[in-house]
């Protein structure tokens, strides 16, 4: 059974953390406190580090937060407002430790791409039925940016809870490729909402003359 298996199972289970076993569990310290409160409960899921086979967004990150079937079940509003702020403070602090890591990808041609918009450290999937969202974060955002981000990510989870997606994110999903039963979401700051990423468009769009031309210093 794979980890994302595991937390779809537990009704109860609001939070479960995909982690490198090297990963100090200190990092999730402020969740852990949570948890032992009796505000959620939370699932820490180790793995070893290994080489993966696959195309590079889909992959996990060095940290997978998993929201779970209890966050669908509405516990964001059973918590109350004291508690969801501590949960909220707890993601953004989390989030601020993963920022300073770094990853290095090592890939065949065609399997990565350049492009480093979005974190390789640290990103969230929401299991839904038969597949997953999961949803890239974005690089070099200010701590503003990343509430922000999160709680674009938190209304997209209560709309999918209340059957209310926006219809045109709607027709994206319905013409968005799916690869591992996984599309890709971001969110975008100027609409104002979340979007579909075709990570594989990406990365099979044609180089241009430029990109492979060599560049000189600067004057």
């Amino acid at each position: 059974m794979s980890q994302a298996d595991t937390a779809n199972d537990d009704s109860r289970l609001a939070l479960a953390l995909l982690h490198r076993s090297d990963v100090p569990p200190q990092l999730f310290d402020e969740l852990a406190a949570l948890s032992a409160e009796g505000a959620f409960d939370l699932d820490l899921q180790p793995y070893e580090p290994t080489p993966f086979a696959g195309v590079e967004w889909y992959l996990p990150t060095f940290v997978v937060l998993y929201l779970a079937k209890g966050y669908f079940d509405g516990f964001l509003n059973e918590m109350g407002a004291d508690h969801y702020k501590a949960l909220k403070d707890a993601l953004m602090k989390l989030r601020a430790r993963l920022d300073l890591v770094k990853v290095t990808v090592f890939a065949t041609e065609g399997k990565a791409t350049a492009d480093d918009t979005y974190s390789r450290a640290y990103s969230m999937v929401i299991p839904a039925g038969d597949h997953s969202f999961k949803f890239l974060l974005r690089n070099d955002l200010s701590e503003q940016e990343q509430e922000r981000e999160l709680d674009l990510i938190t209304a997209f989870v209560d709309s999918c809870h209340t059957d209310t997606v926006s219809d045109r994110l709607v027709e994206q999903l319905q013409n968005t490729r799916v690869m591992s039963r996984t599309v890709l979401l971001a969110c975008d700051f100027e609409a104002n909402e979340v979007v579909v990423v075709d990570a594989l468009a990406a990365m099979t769009q044609p180089r241009s003359p430029q990109d492979d031309a060599p560049r000189g210093d600067d004057d």
